[in-house]
């Protein structure tokens, strides 16, 4: 009695376990949502799969080379022959990096109608999104950040230090004149004296001998101090210390004749989203040159830097496959499954900068059976990662 029973409670959950599986089964319909298509019958949700973004960031180093005011004399003054005769601009292109995220694709925007049941059915089915609407799984709990940040760039700022601070303000000086006036009474003969002030401007290079007058001086006090003629026996860190004070505003001195360069950095920040179908897709960035620095497309400075992408063509075998079979069991969830390609910055037909990538753009579309009971989808691709029938 006890046996049978048992066989008895057997078959009963065997005959659950299928009652279960036919409702999990028969309980969603996805379609997949066109501008053809009609509007479904019952209550569901929508949920897309993920395209590719692809962020570039590149970095210019700029180098500014600013005159200095005493450099018409740098040469005859000072013996200097390599230095700024005029203002300009230096760039370089030091590094670029290629990242991808994923957004949502309009082209692939699906709707799971949700057959009724009863108060009394079970939730056989439990959806997980991003909060863009990306689906992340069925009947799981997934621990993924569903926050979709999107990338962004720091904007640098250039702090200038303070340029030529030892030169000597201004080009106008102030004179006083001593005028001696013979004033004669009818008893005495006396001087009387008179202070006229005027301003009058001061020559460059009067200023610029000046300067160099104030270096020889720097020079021989740095010379004094190194064969000890103050007859001081200074601490050993306190001379390196005043070498190297009296070197830096000799430096400071000197740059007044030689000009000075001013390094900065700027990041760039450029988003591309490949079109669908385009294995070779190609397109401009900015236009960049050693002169003007990065300009945008329509610039008539400097030559392109170009995104190029060349997939492997892995995804048209699935697509083949795909085409040349049948199976009545599909009509659940559609995934994804990315195309690998190499996408690379160029310019002037050099390589810059290359990375290779799974672009879901130029993959393919498939739809899991209707027996499929828990899946998980990758946030980034849309390709299904674990699948339990």
């Amino acid at each position: 009695m006890k046996n049978h029973i048992q066989i008895s409670f057997s078959i009963l959950l065997i005959f659950i376990l299928l009652l279960v599986t036919h409702f999990a089964q028969s309980q969603i319909i996805v379609t997949q949502v066109t501008e053809m298509s009609q509007k479904p019958a019952g209550v569901g949700l929508f949920y897309t799969l993920p395209r590719t973004s692809v962020e570039i960031k590149i970095k210019i180093k700029k180098t500014e080379h600013i005159k200095g005011p005493y450099a018409y004399y740098a040469e005859e003054l000072m013996g200097l022959t390599d230095f700024v005769t005029k203002d300009f601009n230096q760039f370089e292109v030091i590094s670029a990096d290629i990242e991808t995220k994923a957004i949502p694709d309009p082209d692939r925007i699906f709707f799971v109608q949700l057959t009724d049941r009863s108060s009394k059915d079970p939730i056989l089915s439990k959806f997980s999104f991003t909060k863009s609407g990306i689906i992340l799984g069925m009947n799981i709990n997934p621990e993924i950040n569903r926050n979709n940040t999107a990338f962004f760039s720091d904007q640098n700022s250039d702090i200038y230090p303070e340029l030529f601070s030892q030169n000597k303000s201004g080009k106008i000086r102030q004179k006083i004149d001593t005028i001696v006036r013979i004033v004669t009474t009818d008893t005495n003969v006396y001087k009387r004296l008179y202070y006229k002030t005027v301003f009058e401007v001061v020559a460059n290079k009067e200023k610029a001998k000046k300067v160099v007058e104030d270096i020889n001086k720097i020079r021989d006090n740095r010379n004094s101090l190194l064969s000890g003629y103050q007859e001081i026996a200074y601490d050993p860190q306190t001379l390196k210390y005043m070498i190297e004070e009296l070197d830096k505003l000799t430096n400071e001195y000197i740059s007044l004749f030689r000009g000075v360069k001013v390094e900065s950095y700027e990041e760039y920040t450029f988003t591309v989203v490949p079109p669908k179908d385009d294995p070779t897709y190609s397109t401009p960035l900015c236009k960049f040159s050693a002169e003007s620095g990065v300009q945008s497309i329509e610039s008539g400075k400097g030559k392109n830097i170009v995104l190029n992408f060349l997939t492997e063509g892995d995804a048209n075998l699935v697509t083949a496959f795909k085409s040349g079979s049948t199976n009545a069991l599909s009509g659940g969830l559609y995934y994804g499954i990315p195309e690998r390609a190499k996408v690379s910055i160029n310019y002037y037909g050099q390589e810059i900068k290359s990375s290779f990538l799974l672009i879901n753009q130029f993959g393919t579309t498939n739809q899991l059976s209707k027996k499929v009971e828990q899946v998980v989808f990758d946030p980034i691709t849309g390709i299904a990662t674990e699948v339990i029938y």
